[in-house]
């Protein structure tokens, strides 16, 4: 599983990393991950209904999307300015992909909401979802508090989530 886009440089902070594009490595079958993923996508209704009709201080909503790789793993990609009818989307790609062949940043991505694997939208100063984020800081507490102090991500909404 790879979310968000990691490399050598194993000396900076994991959210540095992040704000790089570079790819983080996640095993498919990690527990807390499928949580999160399940945590993201029974919310998903309450999300779209928000993205469709947004309050004035909510903006930037954002879908994480699976796309499955030839070699069984799958990379995750950020699609915004997204529509859709029934289970069928598309959007625009937010994030440079790494692994799938031809897709770019700035491209439309068609995908159904079972490739959903989380959201995230900014309400105020304030980032609400992106729980698989929450996950991957897990086990990095100074930069889970960054993340909680920069952009008021929070984490307590899965269970069993450090703060």
């Amino acid at each position: 599983m790879l979310l968000g886009a990691a490399g050598p440089a194993a000396a900076a902070s994991f959210l540095e990393r992040l704000e790089r594009d570079e790819l983080q490595f996640f095993p498919n079958d990690d527990p807390a991950m499928k949580a999160a993923i399940a945590k993201a996508r029974a919310t998903l209704p309450d999300f779209l209904a928000k993205a469709a009709h947004p309050r004035i201080n909510q903006r930037s909503f954002a879908l994480k999307v699976e796309v499955l790789l030839l070699d069984g793993r799958s990379e995750f990609i950020w699609v915004t300015n997204f529509a859709n009818v029934g289970d069928d989307f598309i959007g625009l790609v937010d994030n440079e992909p790494r692994l799938v062949p031809g897709l770019k940043r700035g491209a439309f991505l068609p995908f159904r909401r079972d490739d959903i694997a989380d959201w995230l939208y900014l309400e105020g100063d304030r980032m609400v979802g992106n729980v698989t984020l929450c996950v991957l800081l897990a086990a990095a507490p100074d930069d889970l508090r960054s993340a909680r102090d920069h952009f008021g991500l929070d984490c307590s909404q899965l269970a069993g989530a450090p703060q």
